[in-house]
């Protein structure tokens, strides 16, 4: 009788459970069930110090909704908690279910408890290779210095220096986060001064790089380039040879190239963004690298041409053919690369549109815009398609095709969600060379009257006209 009240006695949280689902059943809820409302009752199992059932909640949820948001996070509570309760088989595959669906963030943790889980089992070699990984794609992750710990273990060595090495990091953290939280309120200077903080008690710990990648961006958000660039420049000093791969590596190269760029060190960010392009494996740094060294051949070619129209001089012997076509070139090799990503895709076959017009091949334009025109019809390229008819729209007017050049420049008008105020010139000297209906003309200069009175454009308009009846003045004598 003992052993039969004993079988039937009943846990009170189990007796809560059971009335929770009876309630449901009543209601016509009981099969509704979200991965939020797992996690709550897994959170509920572990606090009731049902670990083991807990843990199987926590991995069942990253198996159930891979796609929640929560999936990683989920499977790397599961696979903590098996691992402090030994059961290291089920640990693993749970380590496993999160990378499967981790993004970079949750990459890091993830990567740690395979590291940790392969050194409980005693597999040493395994357990080496992911810290040294952690080390070569995170340096700047407090999950790095954590995994050193994991390392003098596998080592069989003392984890006591690599478990202050930890603490430290976690205090350096805290003070690098709140900096951050700073950053995002009107209080810079402040999170200026927590950063330096950072680098300055910290300054071999993971969290100085992060303060160092944060001061160089919030230094470029307050328009202090110059103090910027050298912030970025010993990022790459501590890190940029050991782990040349890295994301934080990548970012503070594509950082500083630009910056050089945009103070005219031109030869340093080509030389920084050549090394991007040539040993990048990460698409976004690659992609970004080949548009910024495409954009300043750009700019070396066009701005001789820019500067001869201003002053009203041409000549076709100085046109540098081969160079814009070995530009071309470049902006071909690039949309087609499998890595490119479509927004510096989109961008390089535009400066190829554009690249005709400089060169005065109006013909050449016509075709390349009418290539772009197919491939890009959405108005996800909207700004992309309104800049190339623009260029497409002048150099066929040469050709004195004046009806697909006003087509151009009304697509602009009707599509662009902020219209430069010179296509509405454009359109007016095609219809005036069109010689269309006055009351289409003069719609057009209405237009640009309207929304840019005071602008170069309309004053050109002015000028024109003033002249025109000065010449009738003249005529009329």
């Amino acid at each position: 009788m003992a052993a039969a009240r004993q079988e039937h006695k009943m846990k009170p949280s189990i007796i809560a459970a059971c009335l929770w689902v009876a309630v449901l059943g009543s209601t016509g809820l009981a099969q509704v069930e979200t991965p939020e409302t797992a996690w709550r009752q897994a959170e509920l199992l572990e606090t009731q110090g049902e670990k083991a059932s807990a843990a199987q909640q926590f991995d069942r949820i990253a198996v159930e909704w891979p796609s929640w948001a929560g999936a990683a996070r989920s499977a790397l509570k599961a696979a903590e908690i098996y691992d402090d309760l030994g059961m290291g088989s089920e640990a693993r595959l749970a380590c496993e279910r999160a990378m499967a669906v981790a993004n970079s963030y949750w990459l890091q943790p993830a990567l740690f408890w395979i590291a940790k889980t392969a050194q409980s089992a005693g597999d040493r070699d395994e357990a080496l290779a992911v810290v040294e990984r952690l080390h070569a794609e995170y340096p700047e992750s407090a999950w790095t210095v954590r995994s050193r710990i994991v390392e003098a273990l596998a080592r069989g060595a003392d984890p006591q220096l690599a478990e202050v090495a930890f603490r430290r990091e976690l205090e350096a953290g805290t003070l690098c986060d709140q900096a951050v939280l700073l950053a995002d309120e009107p209080r810079a200077e402040e999170a200026l001064g927590l950063l330096d903080r950072v680098l300055t008690y910290y300054p071999d710990s993971a969290a100085a790089l992060r303060a160092l990648d944060a001061k160089g961006h919030l230094l470029i958000r307050l328009a202090r380039r110059e103090e910027a660039m050298p912030i970025f420049a010993d990022l790459l000093v501590m890190v940029g040879q050991t782990a040349p791969q890295a994301r934080i590596v990548q970012r503070a190269r594509m950082r500083l190239g630009a910056l050089c760029r945009g103070s005219g060190r031109i030869t340093e960010a080509e030389d920084i963004f050549g090394q991007l392009a040539r040993n990048s494996a990460d698409p976004a740094a690659a992609s970004y690298a080949g548009l910024h060294l495409i954009g300043m051949h750009y700019e070396r070619l066009r701005k001789p041409v820019f500067e001869r129209t201003a002053r009203g001089i041409y000549d076709a012997r100085q046109v540098d053919h081969a160079g814009w076509a070995a530009l071309r070139e470049r902006c071909r090799a690039l949309a087609e690369a499998p890595w490119c990503r479509p927004k510096e895709r989109v961008r390089a076959e535009l400066i190829a549109v554009e690249s005709y017009c400089w060169e005065r091949d109006a013909r050449g334009a016509a075709r390349a815009g009418d290539n772009f025109f197919a491939k890009y019809d959405g108005s996800e390229y909207i700004d992309q398609l309104a800049s190339a008819r623009l260029f497409v729209g002048i150099e066929v007017r040469n050709l004195k095709w004046y009806e697909e050049s006003a087509e151009h420049f009304r697509w602009i008008i009707q599509h662009a969600p902020e219209v430069p105020s010179r296509v509405y010139l454009e359109l007016w000297i095609t219809l005036r060379r069109a010689e269309a209906p006055e009351h289409e003309i003069q719609e057009a200069e209405d237009l640009l009257m309207s929304v840019a009175p005071d602008s170069g454009w309309a004053n050109y308009i002015r000028i024109i006209k003033r002249q025109e009846a000065q010449c009738d003045v003249v005529n009329a004598r």
